[in-house]
């Protein structure tokens, strides 16, 4: 009898929190379908974030609308309520300040099949550029066709004179798995990764090595034997870092400030 009141408190509070950020009337069916859909901790997780972090509102109501249209909020009404994005240069401000993402980018890489784009709005733009002398990179965040939260890179050779060669790019989509590799680097849990047999032809793949003073990033296709390299410097690390974060505590269901204690704990030790 205890557990059944504790659970219907739960549902209760789950509902009030819900229709505090706008939802219309959410009923238990959709809250249990948010609860599986995002996973109990992730759904808790952002609801307590939502009324001080625009970010967390707008990827809850945006699987309420993808559950549900008919709870969601009017579009326009939810922009009204959200507060502007600071932004910095071509970079979009980190987890903290809550960026969310567009759903859908479409790339395919390593089995790992996207589905078409659909246009984020532009302040909601999450994409940032890493430059180096002899190439650049493009840092996005997209799904897989299973709705599965990943990050990829768009990777070009210079053209000279800070133009670079976006027309021939190499995209490098990684795996939920491969994220958490990325994330030892970044942290310093592991000097370096490498990663093969990407793509269609599995000829695509990339390497990252921690230096003195950046991260070395190399981007290749064998197919085309092409090779595009670029440093990544602190201050990119630690966007690239938090891009990350977010997008492993989507895709594996676990709440933020806990990927990577879970990193250090329960993963490097035994990679």
């Amino acid at each position: 009898m205890a557990d059944t009141n504790a659970a219907a408190a739960t549902m209760e509070s789950v509902s009030s929190s819900l229709e505090a950020i706008g939802v219309i009337k959410p009923t238990h069916d959709l809250v249990t379908s948010l609860r599986e859909d995002m996973g109990r901790g992730t759904m808790l997780h952002l609801l307590e974030l939502a009324p001080r972090d625009a970010g967390a509102r707008e990827r809850i109501i945006d699987r309420v609308r993808a559950i549900d249209p008919e709870h969601a909020p009017p579009q326009e009404s939810a922009e009204r309520r959200l507060p502007a994005e600071p932004t910095q240069g071509n970079v979009t401000s980190m987890h903290g300040s809550g960026r969310p993402f567009s759903r859908r980018v479409g790339v395919q890489a390593a089995g790992q099949d996207l589905v078409t784009a659909e246009p984020a709005k532009a302040r909601w733009e999450k994409d940032f550029h890493i430059y180096g002398r002899s190439g650049a990179l493009t840092v996005k965040a997209g799904d897989t066709r299973k709705e599965v939260r990943t990050v990829y890179f768009d990777a070009a050779l210079s053209k000279g004179d800070k133009v670079f060669d976006w027309e021939n790019k190499i995209v490098f989509m990684f795996t939920p798995d491969e994220l958490l590799e990325v994330l030892c680097v970044l942290t310093g849990l592991a000097e370096e990764a490498s990663f093969k047999a990407h793509g269609e032809d599995k000829k695509k793949w990339l390497s990252m090595k921690r230096q003195e003073k950046a991260i070395f990033v190399q981007v290749g296709d064998g197919g085309e034997k092409k090779t595009v390299s670029v440093p990544v410097s602190a201050a990119d690390a630690f966007r690239l870092t938090s891009l990350i974060v977010e997008t492993v505590s989507e895709s594996f269901h676990t709440p933020i400030d806990h990927v990577l204690t879970l990193l250090k704990t329960s993963y490097a030790p035994f990679r």
